[in-house]
């Protein structure tokens, strides 16, 4: 509605349009005037990483920390590990007890060429996001060495005067022992697969683990028996050359032959 008013201006009269406004008390008008709600952007989602890079010797392990910052359901990272841009082979390392915030590494059984990995942690709530650090492997700090000795003394010592021919009629059992030095301090995991000599086909495979606590030295000693008399082995006189391949925490590490004769 238009409301005409009358205005007094040089003694005449002027009928002049009102204001939209002035309808106020009759349709209740408002304020034209709004106040603009402000949006502030979403938080960036940070991923960070401690330490943010290592040195690290061979067959050891050390557990690195990841922080996301403004990841507001706690989903945490991802973990993978590259070396040169390709996916790690288990000649560059592994990755164990992996959580949402945390993941050991534990360095291979030599140094890799590259001797450069990559640790990388991406965010799971926002998977364009990721922090990276590089871990370099080095030579083993203590000497390691690993020795194979068998012998066929009955009384179990690991003492027992090495040998490496044995005769079938004369053999009970044989003795297979490994001497390990400069072994990192924990809990490991010796494996032996003893090949025959027909075909070199696998005959057995034994697995023992052992602790270490003394660090600096880094030293044990494994005995592991083996059957010879009643087993296939003197039942289908299976004599001739048999090799025997050690591995220490699924990492090939050395091999040693034995003979069998009549």
């Amino acid at each position: 509605m238009v409301l005409l008013v009358a205005v007094a201006h040089n003694l005449k009269p002027i009928l002049i349009p009102g204001l939209l406004c002035a309808c106020l008390a009759l349709a209740g008008c408002g304020s034209a005037t709004q106040t603009a709600t402000s949006i502030s952007p979403s938080a960036v989602v940070v991923v960070s990483l401690s330490p943010t890079s290592a040195s690290m010797p061979v067959w050891h392990t050390r557990q690195f920390t990841a922080a996301v910052q403004n990841d507001t359901q706690d989903k945490g990272v991802t973990w993978s590990l590259t070396q040169s841009g390709n996916i790690c082979t288990p000649d560059c390392g592994s990755l164990s007890a992996s959580t949402s915030a945390t993941v050991a590494y534990t360095a291979p059984a030599s140094v890799p060429n590259p001797a450069v990995v990559t640790l990388t942690a991406t965010s799971v709530a926002d998977n364009s996001k990721s922090a990276s650090l590089t871990i370099n492997i080095t030579a083993p700090t203590d000497a390691f060495a690993a020795s194979v000795k068998f012998c066929d003394d009955e009384t179990e010592n690991p003492n027992c005067p090495a040998k490496d021919t044995f005769s079938l009629a004369q053999t009970r059992d044989l003795f297979i022992s490994m001497n390990w030095q400069g072994v990192p301090a924990g809990t490991h995991t010796q494996e032996l697969d003893i090949y025959m000599p027909q075909g070199n086909a696998l005959y057995t495979k034994y697995s023992d683990s052992f602790q270490i606590t003394d660090a600096p030295k880094g030293s044990a000693t494994v005995l592991r028996l083996m059957p010879v008399a009643g087993t296939w082995i003197t039942q289908r006189q299976l004599t001739g050359t048999w090799q025997v391949d050690v591995l220490l925490d699924d990492q090939p590490i050395t091999s040693k032959q034995f003979i069998f004769t009549p």
